[in-house]
């Protein structure tokens, strides 16, 4: 879902450019501009909302999360290609034929513009049906024992991608989350089965991308850019991030701060 989050927030930036008082010379209609931000204002807000209660995956499926992206992207693109056109414009002699040309393009414009924002509201109304439908069968979770929450786990079809050990620890793991006890509780994972094996680790690093604050993992991933073992200057790194537009402004602060938070909170959550 990183790459849905990371279309959506760098929409935001591009909105926000677009609603700035040095931007009037641009004809467009600032009403449809604010309501397509706030959609997706709150699409993120969504996103953000599932994956802090980290069961995103099953309001947002594999298509959801490419629909979003997609959307992200072609609105960029539309609103880009527009101020292109407009700045070519501006910077022109125009005469007649060319003032119908803006008229027509203008037209063009805010069509493509509320049809973007119709699909991402639709999505929006997938993603709450889905939460909702998923938040009814939740009622029937909390009342099983652990005993039933684990009979009701599907059975792996692969049985060559089996570790010794991994589905007793599994099995430990559920019966102490699928307690009553409002007590939380670390659960160790030093001495498993297979803690040397590639894929277990592998295994314990998705859990751990997983657990990730959705604003946090488009700044993990995009470190897939760089060599193994590659020093990184922190200043570049930082740089990047703001170019990319990935990152979520945060009141009172300049992205290169909201970066640094970033970075700072990704250390923390020892990935770095």
């Amino acid at each position: 879902m990183a790459t849905a989050y990371a279309a959506l927030v760098s929409l935001m930036h591009l909105l926000k450019r677009m609603l700035h008082p040095c931007k009037q010379w641009i004809s467009f209609d600032r009403e449809q501009i604010i309501s397509l931000n706030n959609m997706v204002c709150s699409l993120v807000d969504l996103l953000e909302d599932l994956s802090n209660r980290r069961r995103s995956g099953k309001f947002v499926t594999e298509e959801l999360k490419k629909q979003i992206a997609d959307a992200g992207h072609e609105a960029e693109d539309i609103i880009e290609s527009y101020v292109a056109d407009a700045y070519r414009v501006l910077n022109s002699a125009v005469d007649d034929s060319d003032s119908i040309e803006v008229e027509t393009r203008k037209t063009e414009f805010l069509t493509d513009i509320k049809r973007v924002a119709e699909t991402m509201h639709l999505i929006k109304i997938e993603i709450e049906k889905k939460k909702m439908d998923v938040e009814k069968g939740d009622h029937q979770r909390i009342n099983s024992s652990p005993e039933e929450v684990l009979s009701r786990r599907a059975p792996s079809s692969d049985k060559l991608d089996v570790m010794v050990g991994f589905e007793d620890h599994l099995d430990k793991m559920m019966r102490r989350l699928a307690t009553t006890e409002s007590k939380l509780q670390i659960i160790p994972i030093v001495g498993m089965a297979g803690i040397g094996d590639d894929d277990y680790c592998l295994k314990l690093l998705s859990l751990s991308y997983n657990d990730l604050p959705i604003h946090l993992k488009p700044c993990f991933l995009y470190m897939a850019m760089f060599p193994e073992d590659c020093e990184i200057k922190i200043s570049r790194l930082i740089k990047l991030w703001v170019a990319e537009g990935f990152l979520k402004p945060i009141k009172d602060k300049s992205l290169e701060d909201v970066a640094m938070v970033y970075l700072k909170d990704l250390m923390t959550e020892t990935l770095f």
